[in-house]
């Protein structure tokens, strides 16, 4: 019979201490193995801090990745509603019939086990593993006792070295601009980053004002009128609508820097350009904006590449991408011929209506003798293919 120990949990977000006590228990027990199962709505949680169930899932899977004895599952966040571990359980002991489960919890929690759903029912899917997690080992083996008589638990203790380490203070870290670093993998950190996670949210009127003052008055009403489309067509194709809505009002923030700022931005921010990008600067403002939003307001990756690509598009478009790139060509002041046409398709098939465009402005740069950006070739190619 395999033997499985489980941590279950909100990993809001995973961190080392998770880790050190799944080892822990794995070494001590001689287990074979242990799953990581993230809840998808934690019932007993505050949810205004818990970040989405897949954002959770993903920092757990990368934590994980480089020890063959732990593995990561979805089966609690794929589940709809609150997750219950009695559902769990019994999910589990259909799928693995040859194995035998250890659920892992800390003094806090079995001190809570009697509030959990049909606790009298779990001792036929799982023993339960404590762990001594800042606790005095005689309050633990006392509620051992007493869970036992009542409900028959089998519930072993396993002593950890105390772990000051919380996914709260984490969380607070982030928040106050902190490193992390340590307190979790390496490749979670980066995905932290990546995706601007925990951090108080951008204040939207803080951008508003920022870029009234940076921008004049048609290039701000522009910014204001890209961001209105934009939300319509985030509701339309389902995505995050504050995302969109800050990647739109921002797309433009470099757009009335000289030409003398953009050069220096380039070289301040690193940023590589190709021979296109060299010769026509009217599509650098792309690329440095996406910097300047990242370094003033820390947007994610997302609101980045929205910003970056949406002047010349790129193959492979995210649909927060897409929506940027469509709605400034189709924001309502927007008169060129065709328009109408492009902005009805855009909300019947956005990758239709990027092809349009693509095809208006790869025409307007032949009439004009201008370079035409291989991103752009490549984005309306890639569609087309798609859609064959």
């Amino acid at each position: 019979m395999i033997s499985v120990g489980i941590m279950g949990g909100t990993f809001n977000p995973i961190h080392n201490g998770h880790l050190i006590i799944a080892n822990e228990v794995l070494n001590q027990l001689n287990i074979d193995k242990i799953f990581f199962i993230p809840v998808g709505i934690p019932p007993h949680k505050n949810l205004d801090e818990v970040v989405s169930a897949d954002d959770r899932f993903k920092m757990v899977e990368l934590a994980v990745k480089k020890n063959n004895k732990f593995e990561a599952l979805d089966i609690e966040i794929k589940r709809p509603g609150f997750t219950y571990t009695i559902d769990t359980l019994k999910t589990l002991n259909e799928i693995y019939k040859n194995y035998k489960f250890y659920f892992i919890i800390g003094f806090d929690t079995l001190k809570e086990l009697h509030t959990w759903k049909q606790i009298e029912e779990i001792y036929k899917y799982c023993s339960f593993v404590v762990v001594n997690r800042n606790s005095d080992k005689k309050n633990i083996v006392d509620l051992i006792k007493h869970y036992n008589n009542l409900y028959g638990l089998q519930i072993e203790y396993v002593n950890i070295p105390n772990i000051e380490i919380s996914s709260s203070s984490i969380r607070d870290k982030i928040k106050n601009n902190r490193s992390i670093k340590y307190y979790v993998p390496d490749a979670v950190e980066e995905y932290i980053i990546a995706k601007n996670l925990y951090r108080k949210n951008i204040e939207k009127e803080e951008i508003i004002n920022y870029i009234k003052h940076n921008l004049d008055e048609k290039r701000y009403r522009h910014s204001i009128n890209v961001s209105k489309m934009a939300i319509k067509l985030a509701q339309k194709y389902n995505v995050d609508k504050e995302k969109v809505e800050i990647a739109a009002i921002l797309h433009d923030v470099a757009k009335n820097l000289n030409l003398e700022d953009m050069l220096r931005y380039i070289k301040e921010f690193g940023i590589n350009l190709n021979e296109v990008d060299i010769k026509s600067p009217q599509i650098l403002h792309s690329y440095i904006g996406a910097y300047i939003a990242r370094e003033k307001f820390k947007v994610d990756d997302d609101v980045f590449n929205a910003i970056y690509y949406h002047t010349v598009g790129r193959k492979d478009m995210s649909m927060i991408e897409k929506i940027i790139f469509i709605a400034d060509v189709i924001e309502e002041e927007r008169n060129f011929e065709g328009v109408e046409e492009i902005r009805k398709q855009a909300f019947e098939d956005i990758d239709l209506a990027i092809i349009k465009s693509c095809d208006s402005t790869i025409k307007y740069l032949i009439e004009k003798g201008l370079l035409i950006h291989p991103n752009t070739i490549e984005l309306r190619n890639s569609l087309l293919d798609m859609g064959e």
